[in-house]
């Protein structure tokens, strides 16, 4: 455990924190990149903060406007509601993004938010059970892949905390996220917020 992080701290960065971390460092995505985000939930609104740390130009995705103020204090630069219309278009209208991680089960905006991708993107998908739609000619046309990440080893989780240390200790408040509860740790000046879920 690095020195400056507590249990408390580490445990969110250890779960859903190594997922949003390593697909993030191992994307194509460079410095001043746009990244979106899909999902500000248990492991998006973790992809958020390390996005923005990461140095990307950060867009966050989600239904509604309820959790737009959380995601654009969690660093987002800008906030897409799904609801709206088509989130991959939205995105295509703010340049494309070079990599899109989707961090909810929901196919439906999976297979749309290839649109989105400018040409030689990546789609990440942390989860799920349902087969993403996209034509062999959609993916040909710009060079775009769509790939996916699972957590990792010891070594990630060392590397995920000591990243978070480096860029600022985290500090819990509550806030309420659909059925239960979002823990999400409140930066001080200077200091890189970090959360985790819990039940209420």
């Amino acid at each position: 455990m690095p020195e400056g992080l507590k249990f408390e701290e580490a445990a969110p960065l250890m779960c859903g924190g190594i997922t949003a971390f390593n697909a993030l460092r191992h994307s194509p995505a460079g410095p001043g990149d746009m990244v979106a985000i899909q999902g500000v939930g248990g492991v998006g609104h973790l992809a958020i903060q390390f996005a923005n740390k990461m140095g990307f130009r950060t867009i966050a995705i989600n239904r509604g406007r309820d959790k737009e103020e959380l995601a654009r204090r969690l660093g987002a630069d800008e906030y897409i509601d799904s609801n709206e219309g088509d989130a991959g278009e939205a995105v295509r209208k703010h340049g494309g993004a070079a990599v899109i991680v989707a961090t909810v089960d929901h196919a439906d905006l999976q297979s749309a938010l290839v649109s989105g991708l400018r040409p030689n993107g990546e789609l990440i998908v942390l989860e799920g059970q349902q087969p993403i739609q996209v034509t062999g000619h959609v993916l040909a046309t710009d060079r775009l892949k769509i790939g996916g990440w699972y957590s990792g080893v010891a070594q990630d989780s060392e590397d995920t905390l000591n990243f978070a240390v480096l860029k600022g200790t985290p500090h819990h408040r509550d806030l309420p996220a659909g059925g239960g509860r979002i823990r999400v740790h409140q930066p001080e000046q200077g200091q890189h917020p970090a959360g985790t879920p819990h039940p209420p």
